[in-house]
Order: structure tokens, then sequence, then C-alpha cells
């Protein structure tokens, strides 16, 4: 019974450990801003005393003048005396209020920090976790082949749905029932979008957006070569996305950086498209339709730390 007990207790302290650790940052920061404001607040609370204090030595001082002749070495050492009396009262008066204020922007800037090492080792993680995906993403195209793979990543399924197809020659459209190879939102990576004309300004549904596509890749990476960096989010915008489908926050911290000599690349803007159909809802005629589109993903890695 006591084993089982401090077996309990044992795995109880250890949980409690592990959540204090991971919300170390956060109790530090509470802790600053408590510190913070404590010692502003009982900073203001001793303005009397520190008042009453000045006037103290002040009248010493003054009273110096009138008792030791000045430019003696006597009154050096007394206006010596004075003056530290006078900060040894501010010290006593302000002391724990600035021990307060200064632990607490410790706390506050060591918060920070945690928190910046954390963000570092969860980019450095993702970075592995996508290197590992890669090498058994190149072992499974060996097999099966880059095609077929390329489907399984970006979950492709062949079924036999209503699609819209537009006659290159006349502009009309028409929904005809077909086999299709239908694409949905929610596979790749974090940066995959869906490129269509539900999506970006620039799709073209006649040829796919391919010479699009491949002169705006082209075109970034003949400014990576000259910017010092092009941000994720600067790829959405060159392929004109709409905003509600295209930028995100993680964006901003992932990218690309032109240095040739750096072995963890990449130092190109590479694109990997599978072409199909999405799913297209018709508020008009309440109808959902599938509609082309271009499967995009994309090979980015932390800015943080290169630039």
């Amino acid at each position: 019974m006591a084993n089982a007990l401090t077996g309990k207790l044992g795995v109880l302290f250890k949980v409690a450990g592990t959540k204090l650790r991971q919300a170390r940052p956060e109790i530090k920061l509470v802790l600053g801003i408590v510190g913070v404001a404590a010692g502003t607040a009982l900073a203001c609370t001793k303005t009397k005393k520190a008042v009453d204090a000045y006037q103290t030595s002040k009248q010493e001082i003054n009273d110096l003048e009138n008792t030791v002749e000045k430019g003696t070495k006597e009154a050096a050492v007394e206006y010596t005396k004075a003056y530290a009396r006078f900060v040894y009262r501010m010290i006593r008066i302000y002391g724990l209020p600035i021990l307060l204020w200064v632990g607490g922007m410790s706390s506050i800037v060591g918060s920070h920090c945690d928190l910046r090492r954390q963000n570092g080792q969860l980019l450095l993680d993702s970075v592995a976790l996508k290197k590992m995906l890669d090498e058994y993403r190149a072992r499974v195209a060996e097999e099966i082949g880059e095609e077929e793979e390329r489907k399984l990543y970006f979950d492709a399924k062949e079924d036999e749905v209503d699609v819209i197809e537009e006659n290159p020659e006349s502009g009309t459209k028409k929904i005809v029932r077909k086999k299709a190879n239908t694409i949905r939102e929610n596979n790749g990576s974090k940066f995959a979008r869906n490129f269509s004309a539900r999506t970006s300004y620039g799709f073209d549904v006649r040829s796919y957006a391919d010479f699009f596509l491949e002169a705006r890749i082209k075109n970034l990476n003949n400014r990576l070569k000259t910017s010092p960096f092009i941000t994720m989010n600067d790829v959405y915008d060159e392929l004109e996305m709409k905003p509600e489908f295209g930028r995100c926050e993680d964006g901003l911290d992932w990218g690309w950086v032109w240095n040739p000599n750096d072995p963890e690349g990449p130092n190109e803007i590479r694109v990997e498209r599978l072409q199909g159909w999405e799913e297209v809802y018709d508020e008009r005629e309440n109808k959902t339709y599938w509609a082309p589109c271009l499967r995009l993903d994309f090979n980015p890695q932390p800015l943080r730390g290169r630039i």
C-alpha cells in the first residue's frame, strides 16, 4: 500500500514538474509584471519619506556652510559624510521598490528568452521532421513512381463527380458527370494551397495556369539572388492569391535565403504541383460541383537564425 502511494505521488510530482517547466515563460511573465507593478506602487508610497529625507540632507549641508570652512580637508570630509548619509537614506527608502522593479524586469526578459528558445527549438524540430518526410517520400516514389506518390501525398482520389468544363473557343461552361482526380485542401504541408479561379486572380482555366506559374516562380528566383530573403507570403502575393486563401502568420517566418555556400539550403524556390479538381459551392444555384485547380506545395525553410 505504501509503495503504491509513493509511486502515485512520484508520478504526480513528475507531471506537475513537467507542467511547470512548460509554463515557465508564462509564470516568469506574470511574476515580472507583478514585480514591476508592485515596485512602482511601493515607490509612489515612499515619495513623502523621500522628500523629508531630501529636506533633512539639504538642511545638514546648509548647516555645514556655517560650521566648516570651505576648501579645507575637514570640509571635504564633512561634505562627503553628508552626501553619503543622503544616499543611504534614499537607498533605505527606495531600495525595496528598486529590487522589485529590477527583479520584475529580469523576469520579463527571462520569459522572452525562454519563449525565443522554445520557438527556435520548434522550428528546428519542424525542419527535422520535414527532412524525414522528404526522405520517406523519395523512397515511396522509387517504389510506385513519382506521379502516384504525389497523389498519395495530396490525398487525390479518382471519383465520379460533377465537374464544370469550359469551351476554350466560345468560353461557355457546362457541368458534366465524369471521373476526375479530386483534391481536397487538408493535405500537404501547412503552406500547401489550391491554385484555382476560386483562390487566385491569376489562374487561367484554359491552360491550368502553367505558364503563369512558371513565369512567376522564375521571377521570384531571380529576385532571390538580389534580395536578402523572400518570405512564403511574398510567394503567395506573386501568385496573386486572394488574401483569405494565401497569406498566413507563419508565412513571415518561413522562406528562402540566397546563399550558395549554405549546405542547409534551399537556395531556389521550388513548387510541387498536382493537377486535379476542387470542390466549389455555387450559392446562386445552391449546388456543389468540381472545378479545375492545381494543388501547390513549396520548400521553405525557417528564416530565424539565417537572416
